[in-house]
């Protein structure tokens, strides 16, 4: 609750997530001149973005009232997976010439989703496309920018690039591209510098964005040489699901593995698969390509792990491709898949086999704005889990095979000591153990 007794031109400013996902309810912004007894929507909905946004609103109206009490309201509409937040709310007359930066990123260019932004990228697949700069500017003063525009620069690399000049009405926002791209040539990590300005004389503060270019890996999730996690996601804990990212193919390439970055909440014994799909650019469907043999992941929580292909995955420039991590429910073992950053709507997917969403069926797939840790590694070397029945391989042998249930099991093995037996059934399940001595 504010005192505007004296004060004149007054405008609320902040800037807002509201990412609106699966149906989620509106924002407002209110205001009481009563204390609280009787609200009025001075906003309408605020709007829907998977960014962060900057909103001002007229408070002049409210000039001399010795109690104006401000709120910002919202809901999620009973919705899930929905959210909302604000921050640097400012009360204060609106400057003649002001321009914020609202949100800046690298992107390349897709065929399924326009542009979207890998944080790692084999140099393989970076050569054969190129980087842009993205920036989104919003006007925050009383009058219009003349020729605003977006600047970015990589110092290491003695690359310069601006965008055209926009004029932009007082509160207005447009989003800019830098007229020229950037193609890396060799490994490493690339800094851009990016900032807005218009030839009012205002400026935005400058922001860095950050990417890799790697021998080896292609990844959405901003984790980058480190195992580091910002969260989880439960898979299979009400149900069997798959879950990973998409990603384009720039250059005709073999896969040798899906690199996953474990929970270590995942259950001991929890098995998991690596499928891979291909997507269909102009329908969005799903078509399954190929997939490795079951894994007990509970085993490799403590940094990357690789699900590797029984021989590689030959790739075609032009292809999308969505690499998930698959997990059968069984009401004892959880897979938990560990996230690092967030993804624009499409990018990360799931795929609910069971149905047990609310309203879904079998089979639908869902958007998550949480980053699987799910890549592709191009890496011919890739280490793989080692399986039960890839142990120790040739030391022991089971006969009659196939067999009714009854069967020999004859180890050979050069040390004396016990051995653990334990028969798994496809679902992980043990259904037999015994120690031998």
């Amino acid at each position: 609750t504010l005192d505007f007794t004296g004060q004149a031109g007054m405008w609320i400013l902040f800037e807002y997530y509201h990412d609106g996902n699966y149906g989620g309810g509106d924002a407002y912004v209110e205001v009481s001149l009563d204390e609280g007894a009787s609200w009025m929507d001075i906003s309408g909905p605020l709007a829907i973005a998977e960014a962060w946004q900057t909103a001002a609103y007229d408070l002049s109206s409210y000039e001399d009232s010795s109690s104006v009490s401000i709120r910002i309201t919202w809901s999620d509409n009973n919705s899930w997976a929905s959210g909302f937040a604000v921050d640097d709310i400012v009360v204060n007359p609106l400057p003649e010439y002001a321009v914020n930066m609202i949100d800046q990123e690298h992107a390349f260019p897709s065929a399924y989703f326009g542009a979207t932004t890998y944080n790692d990228v084999p140099l393989t697949q970076a050569t054969a496309t190129a980087y842009n700069f993205i920036g989104y500017l919003k006007n925050l003063g009383l009058n219009e920018l003349d020729s605003a525009r977006l600047y970015a620069s990589i110092a290491s690399e003695g690359f310069t690039t601006e965008s055209y000049g926009i004029n932009t009405v007082s509160l207005g926002q447009d989003t800019f591209y830098c007229n020229d791209v950037f193609t890396a040539a060799a490994l490493g990590t690339y800094t851009a510098d990016i900032y807005g300005a218009s030839e009012n004389g205002v400026q935005t503060s400058t922001e860095s964005v950050s990417f890799n270019v790697t021998e080896f890996d292609y990844a959405r999730d901003i984790s980058g040489t480190e195992n580091t996690y910002d969260g989880g996601s439960f898979i299979n804990d009400q149900g069997s699901e798959q879950r990973g990212n998409i990603f384009d193919i720039y250059a005709d390439a073999d896969l040798y593995a899906i690199k996953v970055r474990i929970h270590p909440a995942t259950s001991p014994n929890c098995m998991a698969k690596a499928v891979l799909n291909s997507v269909d650019v102009t329908t969005g469907d799903v078509s399954f390509l190929t997939e490795t043999t079951f894994k007990n992941v509970g085993a490799y929580t403590d940094d990357w792990t690789n699900f590797v292909f029984d021989s590689p995955i030959p790739l075609t420039a032009g292809e999308v491709i969505l690499a998930t991590v698959y997990a059968e429910f069984d009401g004892i073992d959880t897979l938990v898949l560990a996230n690092n950053g967030q993804s624009a709507i499409g990018e990360t997917l799931l795929q609910d086999i069971d149905g047990i969403q609310t309203g879904g069926a079998a089979g639908d797939w869902y958007y998550t704005t949480a980053t699987s840790m799910v890549r592709l590694n191009f890496d011919p070397n890739a280490v793989g889990m080692v399986s039960v029945n890839e142990f120790e391989k040739g030391n022991y042998s089971i006969y009659p095979n196939p067999n009714n249930g009854t069967f020999n099991l004859s180890i050979n093995n050069n040390e004396s000591g016990n051995l653990n037996l334990n028969v798994q059934n496809v679902l992980g399940q043990s259904v037999y153990a015994e120690t031998l001595n």
